[in-house]
Parts: structure tokens; sequence; C-alpha cells
């Protein structure tokens, strides 16, 4: 079983997510509307197995920043807190 690593870039209205393999992959990136039930489906579905995940929010975290969500994925990966 693959470890996985997650990011979320989450504000107000929507979020960005991104899953990395142990191995630094990007596995899945994607965006939706804050809402924890999508959010919940999006992590069983792409990161059922995820080790950690890292998260930024703010009122105007998420946007256009999916390739910094795949940054934090993958300091995640590395980086225990």
């Amino acid at each position: 079983m693959m470890k996985q690593y997650v990011g979320l870039d989450v504000s107000q209205r929507e979020r960005a997510i991104c899953v990395v393999s142990e191995m630094g992959q990007v596995i899945f990136e994607g965006r939706g509307k804050s809402d924890p039930g999508a959010l919940t489906g999006q992590l069983r579905k792409h990161a059922p197995h995820a080790e950690r995940i890292g998260f930024e929010t703010g009122a105007i975290a998420a946007g256009s920043r999916s390739m910094d969500c795949c940054s934090l994925a993958q300091w995640a990966a590395i980086n225990v807190v």
C-alpha cells in the first residue's frame, strides 16, 4: 500500500487539493467548493491511504495556486510536524 500525502489550500468559497505519492509524484490535483462533504468524498476517492495532510487557509488562500498546493503536499511527505 503506497502512502499518500495531501496538500489543501482552503478559502471560504473554494479549495484546491493535491495528492502526491511517497515518491513525490502528483496523483491527483483539483479544485472545488469549500464543502466538507465534497472534500471528504475527494479524499476518500483520491487519497484513501493519506499519511499526512497539510493545509493553508485564509479568506484569499485558494484560487489559481494549485501548484502551491502540490508543493504543500510534497512538503507534507518529507516533514513531520
